[in-house]
């Protein structure tokens, strides 16, 4: 996911082997997502993204298509910690900063 993916982002057509396209809304359903963001978060691994920042707001909004696709509070409560846990770590980070930038 460059930054989100959507009507405007980049399309690309592409032929699956016989009962791949099964295996991968298996695997969409398991996690919470589309098939398209199951794909994204796949070829992400694969091929991340170079930097940590990018990484981390792909996190993030996989994160936020998640919790909006759950269909149950249980669903949502464990997704809002793990985004917590997220803004917890990234806190840190900016408190950090935050304590040398004056210096």
């Amino acid at each position: 996911m460059a930054d989100q993916t959507g009507r405007d982002s980049d399309k690309f057509m592409l032929r699956l082997p016989d009962g791949m396209r099964d295996r991968i809304k298996a695997a969409a359903d398991k996690n919470n997502r589309s098939m398209n963001a199951e794909i994204v978060s796949t070829l992400e691994e694969k091929y991340p993204a170079t930097d940590k920042f990018t990484r981390l707001m792909n996190l993030m909004a996989e994160l936020y298509e998640r919790f909006e696709a759950a269909e149950n509070e249980q669903e949502k409560k464990i997704l809002a910690r793990e985004m917590a846990a997220i803004r917890k770590k990234t806190d840190h980070f900016f408190e950090v900063f935050d304590d040398h930038k004056d210096k």
